[in-house]
């Protein structure tokens, strides 16, 4: 059961045997809570389903250039999103060098992520 009176802007309702009665401007603000919730599920159900699109897999061959223009000392063969962490490694060790990732089976350079610049 759902009234309105007019004088108290008042909303009276029974849910589930308990009687309520709270002002207009609560009941829209309830309801306007509620959507703002709705929308903020919508969205990181959209942004979860996202990273799914950015999952890497395959085999990269990592090799860094240092600073001076020498290559460095070593290269990393890393499977899937490991490319991350070996690029990382190249810079904690080379500051200011260029990593430059590649597919191992295509021998194409990884164009969203490489050349990479350390800082």
């Amino acid at each position: 059961m759902l009234t309105l009176t007019r004088k108290s802007a008042q909303v009276d309702f029974v849910f589930r045997r308990h009687a309520f009665s709270i002002s207009i401007v609560e009941w829209i603000f309830e309801i306007k809570k509620e959507f703002e919730m709705k929308k903020m599920i919508v969205f990181a159900s959209f942004a979860l389903g996202l990273t799914g699109c950015v999952t890497m897999s395959g085999d990269y061959r990592v090799t860094a250039v240092r600073k001076d223009g020498t290559a460095a000392l070593f290269v990393m063969h890393a499977h899937g999103s490991n490319i991350y962490a070996a690029r990382n490694a190249f810079c904690l060790a080379n500051p200011g060098a260029t990593v430059s990732i590649v597919d191992v089976n295509t021998n194409k350079e990884l164009t969203n992520e490489s050349p990479y610049k350390c800082k």
